[in-house]
């Protein structure tokens, strides 16, 4: 999908995620090409996703 146009996935409660879906989250980082693809979640202060210090992944943190 996201070859045709831009996409929009949206994860709340980022920290129950299962390793599973984890890994999933994390292969769309890693890939060579960057898919236009724009995750946005929602997660408790203390869970830090595994791939947040990746080399693409932009962040941008508001607490509410």
């Amino acid at each position: 999908r996201c070859r045709i146009s831009p996409v929009v996935m949206l994860i709340e409660d980022l920290h129950w995620i299962d390793r599973a879906s984890e890994e999933l989250v994390r292969r769309s980082f890693d890939g060579a090409e960057v898919p236009r693809l724009l995750i946005l979640c929602t997660r408790r202060p203390e869970y830090e996703p595994p791939w947040s210090g990746a080399a693409n992944p932009g962040t941008l943190g508001a607490k509410i």
